[in-house]
């Protein structure tokens, strides 16, 4: 009698198994030969580090105030990864120069030299072949950008949350260059508050309303308040020319055209999107407008008010003459958006707001390791699935995963719920194209837009930035020198009070049964003027 099966088959429970993966195009023997080729498993140093931080990590680096801006010391850092698929084989010299364009080759190899790359914790040689598994460490002298001195005012804490309202300038979680000037690190120092959760958050250049959770139940039940839409948002902002009377309601879907650099714009084939606008004041140049967003898109509020033709007055992204002469309102005169991104990119009026993202073009070298596809170089999105990142968000901050192994790391936790730990975080590397482009950086605000009675930053070279912000100063003044460093060798000015603020602010949050506002921030008085207006 023919056998259909080897003898040694026992047909009890396991069968269904074996027969699905009879079916199967790779067999049990074919995975068994794979495992075989790429040798056997060998425990190597994780390049995760222990979720959330404590005082250890916050001694790493110390703070000074000058000109009423916190700055941090220049620091080393050491990121790491394990390997990425499309490095195995390469050298490793090749391998940062080919991935890690934003750095001269002659960089890396003075790295090389000096020991500061290294590979499953021994120092590695130029000509070493990266191999599956490896993980690979680069030590980097990391300069933060400096942000506002103004203290985090805590609105409200309990046992279960805490309730704080942003100034501008300051990141809510490490990312791009930013770590130790981040509001997760300041509430650390200054509060001694650890290990929160964050519930949502708002752009580096939004102040406003945050809000932290210090349990994981209290975090599950805002997620779930949040998944659900039950939250009630107002955010307050300045826009250019007068806005209309009455309620105006936008439902024009946004598309992300640039998931690296966070630019979106309307388009049809973008997400459905819900904002009203109400105007509360008009001082004969610009509205105050309250924003009400139903949904939470990135950049939400900033994107139908560019459309509506009111973009927010100081809004560098979308108030910004790369859009067109019509700057983006109602998609006119906008053509091919690659070309307006190229020209946001080279903007030196927009240089700074990059600093809180991964690198534009292919990075630093950077490695970080709890956010999928993070290694060395390129940028990538987190495992977390866009529509809850941006309900989370509030539409307002999106800080995109990365590869890399260089300045800047987003080194977030996330537990289950997808609520962030803020003692986790890891971060992103910085856009060197662009790092040389803020001196004399300066904003303007014309008397008319085109056609819409608004007014745009602009750029000009030639002038003089106010207030003595020119002072130009060595970036490493305070902290040890690297020779090695190229941020060491740089002088900058000071960044000005337009770098540092955007008439943005979330105003209040509003849950089932709890509430929580701030105070009315100063550029939103009737009788406000704009610096430059006096």
């Amino acid at each position: 009698m023919l056998t259909l099966f080897p003898s040694n088959v026992i047909f009890s429970s396991v069968q269904p198994t074996f027969f699905w993966w009879m079916g199967r195009k790779r067999s049990l023997e074919d995975l068994r030969r794979e495992q075989k080729e790429l040798g056997p498993k060998t425990k190597k140093s994780k390049p995760m580090r222990k979720r959330g931080f404590d005082e250890e990590t916050l001694s790493e680096a110390t703070f000074y105030v000058r000109n009423g801006l916190r700055y941090v010391k220049p620091y080393h850092f050491t990121f790491s990864a394990y390997a990425k698929g499309r490095w195995i084989g390469s050298k490793i010299y090749d391998m940062f120069c080919r991935e890690f364009q934003a750095e001269t080759p002659q960089f890396y190899a003075r790295a090389f030299k000096a020991g500061k790359v290294t590979v499953n914790g021994e120092v590695a040689v130029m000509d070493r072949v990266v191999k599956n598994n490896d993980v690979i460490c680069h030590t980097v002298h990391r300069h933060e950008p400096p942000v506002t001195a103004q203290p985090l005012k805590i609105i409200h804490e309990d046992d279960d949350i805490v309730v704080i309202d942003k100034p501008s300038s300051i990141p809510v979680h490490p990312c791009g260059r930013y770590r130790h000037n981040t509001v997760v690190f300041l509430l650390g120092k200054e509060h001694n508050l650890f290990n929160l959760r964050t519930i949502h958050r708002i752009d580096r250049l939004t102040s406003g309303l945050l809000i932290f959770a210090k349990s994981l139940a209290r975090a599950q039940s805002l997620e779930a308040q949040i998944r659900g839409r039950e939250l009630d948002k107002e955010y307050v902002c300045r826009v250019c020319g007068e806005f209309p009377s009455g309620t105006v309601e936008c439902n024009e879907p946004i598309l992300i055209v640039s998931m690296k650099l966070g630019i979106c714009k309307v388009d049809p084939k973008g997400k459905d999107c819900n904002t009203t606008f109400m105007r509360l004041s008009y001082n004969g140049r610009t509205s105050v407008v309250r924003c009400i967003p139903k949904t939470g898109r990135m950049h939400q509020i900033r994107v139908h008010l560019q459309w509506l033709g009111y973009p927010i007055v100081n809004d560098p992204l979308y108030n910004n003459l790369a859009w067109g002469p019509y700057r983006g309102k109602e998609g006119q005169g906008i053509g091919c958006v690659d070309e307006v991104i190229t020209k946001i990119v080279k903007s030196s009026y927009t240089s700074d707001i990059f600093d809180d993202l991964p690198s534009v073009d292919t990075g630093d070298v950077q490695l970080s390791s709890d956010v999928s596809g993070c290694a060395l170089g390129g940028v990538s999105i987190s495992v977390e699935d866009q529509d809850v990142r941006e309900e989370r968000g509030g539409g307002e901050e999106v800080c995109q995963g990365q590869d890399g192994l260089a300045e800047g790391q987003q080194e977030e936790g996330r537990d289950s719920t997808g609520a962030s730990s803020s003692g986790g975080t890891k971060g992103s590397s910085n856009e060197e194209d662009m790092k040389d482009a803020r001196a004399g950086c300066n904003t303007t605000i014309q008397d008319k837009g085109p056609k819409d009675g608004g007014c745009s930053p602009e750029y000009n070279g030639t002038r003089d930035i106010k207030g003595g912000a020119a002072q130009s100063l060595p970036t490493a003044v305070g902290g040890e020198f690297d020779p090695e460093c190229s941020f060491c060798r740089q002088r900058k000015p000071d960044p000005t009070p337009h770098q540092l603020v955007m008439y943005l602010h979330a105003l209040s949050y509003k849950g089932p049964d709890w509430e929580y506002r701030t105070e009315l921030p100063a550029w939103s008085a009737d009788d406000w003027k704009e610096e430059e207006e006096e």
